[in-house]
């Protein structure tokens, strides 16, 4: 949030605010929750998201009105009406005082660029509750013809075959192939994973239908091969926990370091992040190291795990 709003113009009238709170909606995505204490006709919000980041593609249910408009930064709305008609507004500097109405049956998904975060407002007459929008599957509204065919997040540098790729359905296959093939390579330090995944499918529905909607879940790639999984899951206070695994055939190549070094780039530099952790189970001397590697400091021990932490620098 750049700053806590005292009014609010639109259309000609300007109205007072009041703060109510500003939450983490979605990775990525923080809104500022205004109310307009001398009204109940309406209220506000301000979503800020951060570059490369989207909203979550919501469907308008119900309500009188509701309102998308841009504040600052660069990007794009996407409305896909119910015929499958897809309108797309890209917004930037000489957008200023550009909103837009999204009618009941529309679907709508704001876009950041990849270069700058995007502030957007929100009015919803009356008052946002509880059934007004249905969240659907996360997905990319506006398929690129320079986009992926799948539509993910992909993390590389030019000095390492390496790649972070977000895990989507498609990757079900290969993610449970690699948990398949030693499920007691995966459970020898009490970690869970072969027992969540004991199908292919169980693996696509967590896919599809994530329990955890703060947590980024990547596969670790060489080249064209999936050789583990490394995920980052948001734990509030602009932290993070990071945890890693690596197929046994691909043991002692690096990799849990190699794909780290990208997860932490991603968390400070496009997250904003201040801090991430890991949490090893005592006795797991090779992750140990592996951390350490990384620039992890040993912050004390929790529960039967070591606890590392890396900050971000100042």
């Amino acid at each position: 949030m750049t700053g806590i709003l005292e009014s609010f113009s639109h259309r000609n009238k300007t109205l007072q605010v009041v703060l109510q709170g500003s939450f983490e909606v979605f990775p990525g995505v923080i809104c500022d929750v205004y109310i307009h204490p001398e009204t109940k006709e309406r209220d506000l919000g301000v979503i800020t998201i951060k570059q490369g980041a989207k909203t979550f593609p919501q469907k308008v249910q119900r309500g009188i009105e509701t309102i998308e408009g841009y504040m600052s930064g660069r990007g794009k709305l996407i409305i896909v009406k119910p015929s499958g008609d897809k309108l797309v507004f890209n917004v930037g500097p000489e957008d200023e005082g550009f909103s837009h109405t999204v009618e009941i049956g529309d679907t709508m998904q704001w876009q950041a660029s990849k270069d700058e975060d995007l502030m957007v407002f929100e009015i919803c007459y009356p008052p946002y509750d509880d059934g007004r929008f249905e969240n659907l599957e996360y997905r990319n509204l506006l398929n690129d013809e320079a986009s992926e065919s799948v539509d993910r997040i992909i993390l590389r540098s030019s000095n390492d075959t390496v790649s972070l790729k977000q895990l989507v359905p498609e990757d079900a296959r290969l993610y449970f192939d690699l948990v398949n093939f030693d499920r007691s390579h995966l459970s020898q330090h009490g970690d869970n994973t072969a027992q969540k995944y004991p199908t292919a499918k169980t693996v696509k529905d967590s896919i599809e239908n994530p329990a955890n909607m703060g947590k980024y879940r990547f596969g670790i790639w060489d080249g064209e091969r999936m050789v583990g999984s490394n995920n980052l899951t948001l734990m509030g206070n602009n932290t993070a926990e990071l945890g890693s695994w690596v197929g046994k055939e691909y043991i002692g190549n690096n990799y849990a370091a190699r794909a780290r070094k990208l997860l932490v780039d991603f968390a400070f530099n496009h997250l904003g992040l201040r801090e991430v952790f890991c949490e090893i189970v005592v006795g797991n001397t090779p992750s140990k190291k592996s951390v350490e590697k990384s620039g992890f400091a040993y912050a004390g021990e929790r529960d039967g795990k070591w606890i590392y932490v890396l900050k971000r620098d100042s």
